[in-house]
């Protein structure tokens, strides 16, 4: 169930950022709908770990400039999202928003 749901409503950014905050749990945001994200299972744990070891291992072997990262928050302003993905991989400087940081 989205929190949108049960609210019957869409959520601004701000109502987004403090559900998140007063219940501890994990939500993604797409242009005010809310959805609750679940946990994941041993494999899928598994494949994401392989994948940044595999990432970081290549990054230092052919001297390339990117960070690969696992369950962090990803603000898209211009799409109006907030997600957590899987895996990201950013490269060059990490921007952190100050939507997520106050």
């Amino acid at each position: 169930m989205t929190a949108a749901s049960k609210t019957d409503k869409l959520l601004t950014v701000e109502e987004y950022l403090e559900l998140e905050k007063t219940t501890g749990e994990r939500y993604e945001y797409h242009k005010g709908r809310v959805t609750k994200r679940t946990g994941s299972t041993l494999d899928h744990s598994r494949i994401g770990g392989n994948f940044l070891v595999e990432a970081e291992s290549n990054s230092r072997n052919k001297n390339m400039d990117y960070e690969a990262f696992s369950s962090v928050k990803l603000h898209i302003p211009s799409l109006g999202r907030f997600l957590y993905p899987d895996m990201m991989i950013v490269c060059g400087e990490v921007e952190v928003s100050k939507a997520i940081t106050g």
